[in-house]
Formats: structure tokens, sequence, C-alpha cells
């Protein structure tokens, strides 16, 4: 048995222009070749994070954290989302895609943009299993414009 943990970080920064707020349609998540994630105030935003090969949801923890504070902003322990233990700033506002763990993705909901989500976020997933490789980690560093 061995432990595989993907980290991923982004940064969130607020879009101004002369006292105008930039409105997007739907979830807004826009990469560059940067990877910079765009998000307007009010809007959402989804911070992508995707592993191609799934892993089994046995003993499985999905955590975003903000990586300034260490603040919890969800977490997934068990097969469940926990959204009592979010800070309550994130509580209704940060959301997992929860039947699409199961195929590998760990992406994060934020809606209703607010100018304090300014910041980095990182996510930590681990995972029990057999497996070849024991040390896994991938850090991204993305910024939101």
């Amino acid at each position: 048995m061995c432990v595989f943990m993907y980290i991923i970080l982004f940064t969130i920064k607020i879009l101004y222009s002369t006292n105008k707020l930039f409105s997007f349609s739907g979830f807004t998540v826009t990469y560059s070749q940067n990877r910079d994630v765009l998000a307007g105030l009010r809007e959402s935003v989804v911070l992508k994070f995707y592993r191609v090969k799934p892993l089994q949801t046995e003993d499985l923890k999905v955590e975003w954290r903000r990586k300034d504070s260490k603040t919890l902003v969800h977490l997934y322990p068990d097969g469940e989302s926990r959204s009592e233990k979010q800070q309550q700033e994130y509580q209704n506002r940060a959301h997992f895609f929860t039947d699409q763990i199961q195929h590998g993705n760990f992406s994060l909901r934020l809606d209703n943009v607010e100018e304090e989500d300014a910041g980095e976020y990182i996510c930590r997933v681990y995972s029990k299993q057999k497996c070849v490789q024991c040390n896994s980690s991938h850090e991204y560093n993305c910024e939101m414009l």
C-alpha cells in the first residue's frame, strides 16, 4: 500500500477596469499558455484539476485550501463532500463535482467570487492503493487576472 499525492496551485486575482466589472457567462475559466484563470466579481469560476487515470474512490481524500492562510475551502474525505468542514466564507459557494470524482475530476467551482477570494489555492489528492511508483506529485502555478 502506498500514498499518491497530487497538488495543483491556483492564484486568483479579481478583474477591474475603471470601476467596471467584467462579466462572463456561465462558469468562467480561461487558460492561456501561462495557465491564467480569469474571474469577475460575483461570477463563478472553476479551478480545474483532472487526473487522466481515475483513482479508486476508496480511502480517497481531496482537499482544497487557500495556500496563504491554509484556510479550508472544501473537503472530500471517504467518498462524501463535507461542506460543514469548510470555512464559513466558502459555505454554499465552493463545490466539488462529486459525481465526477470517480472519473478523476477534482475540480472546484467557486460561486459569487468576491474581492477577498484573491490569492493562491492549492488542491491535494490523497489515495491509498497498490502502486508501482509511490512518490508522485504535480504542482501547477495558475494566475487569475
